[in-house]
């Protein structure tokens, strides 16, 4: 009787304790990071934006620096306008870069976005506590011009985080794929990746841009594609697929001018497993935009395409 006694006496704080705490300790959910930072006045410090208006959603958020205050899978995006100004001369370009800074330290890019129309990438980055996520625009660049109708939005929240704490196992599939070079000739083509940015259960193959569902469940995909005008009129269609089947489409009509303009969209499905999930490119030709820097060619503007399970 003393033991079970004693066990109550200790059992009751605890349990009163996560109860207080919104039972921290048992939940797989209970990391909550989310922010939707907004800017509609014309930028104008450098490298980094600032965001002027009252944040649309700010829990555990950081500013125009994010800080990661958990380690874990974390999901962005970004939207903005590319048509700029320069202090002297016509509107031109602007060079936007996603940038990582593991532990503040050694920042590196994990995506470049160019372009003169509207702008839109996202990203999912495995994070340790202390990871510094931002958005640069690169020096040499024009100013956006932002306003109400062309904001820039940057947004993130955290996926899955890793809780030693809890008994409770979280079921995690999410993959970030990209293509960064080399474009897509005319015609009915499906993408596939150079490169396999996140993955986790093997379940996205690069060779053959096919996303695998291996558990079932909703599910979130993303993709953007740039569309480059070099005096090619027509249009490039991009269509989400399930098992050969289209269920969005997005049209980007190609520009006389040389231009460099992004469309894209978010689908949610409902996935069984075995669901198979790919991209689709209809239309006129698809090409990945290049810049010099530093007398180095780099290829900016990938085609992007991401998918978790909620």
């Amino acid at each position: 009787m003393t033991n079970l006694t004693s066990r109550l006496f200790l059992g009751l704080p605890l349990l009163l304790l996560l109860s207080a705490t919104g039972t921290l300790a048992l939940s797989t959910f209970h990391q909550d990071v989310a922010f939707s930072y907004i800017d509609t006045e014309d930028i104008t410090q450098f490298p980094r934006n600032t965001y002027d208006e009252p944040p649309l959603l700010d829990r555990l958020g950081t500013g125009p620096v994010f800080v990661a205050s958990f380690p874990g899978t974390y999901v962005f995006t970004f939207h903005a306008p590319g048509t700029g100004k320069n202090f002297s001369g016509p509107p031109s370009r602007i060079n936007y870069q996603f940038s990582w800074s593991p532990g503040g330290v050694n920042a590196q890019s994990v995506l470049r976005l160019t372009g003169d129309g509207p702008v839109a990438g996202h990203a999912l980055l495995d994070l340790q506590s202390d990871d510094h996520v931002m958005i640069e625009i690169l020096n040499g660049s024009a100013t956006p011009i932002v306003n109400t109708t062309t904001p820039v939005i940057f947004n993130g929240f955290l996926l899955y985080h890793r809780c030693l704490c809890s008994p409770l196992v979280l079921r995690q599939s999410a993959f970030s794929a990209s293509r960064k070079s080399t474009g897509l000739g005319p015609g009915t083509l499906f993408i596939y990746y150079f490169e396999m940015d996140l993955g986790r259960e093997d379940e996205f193959d690069t060779a053959n841009g096919i996303f695998t569902a291996s558990l079932p469940g909703i599910y979130v995909f993303m993709y953007s594609f740039p569309n480059q005008g070099v005096g090619r009129p027509g249009s490039v269609t991009v269509s989400l697929t399930v098992n050969d089947a289209v269920k969005s489409s997005v049209t980007s009509v190609s520009s006389a001018a040389a231009t460099v303009e992004y469309a894209g969209t978010t689908v949610v499905l409902d996935l069984v497993v075995g669901d198979r999930v790919r991209l689709e490119k209809r239309g006129g030709q698809l090409d990945i935009p290049e810049v010099y820097v530093g007398g180095t060619l780099e290829y900016v503007s990938p085609i992007l395409f991401s998918g978790f399970l909620l």
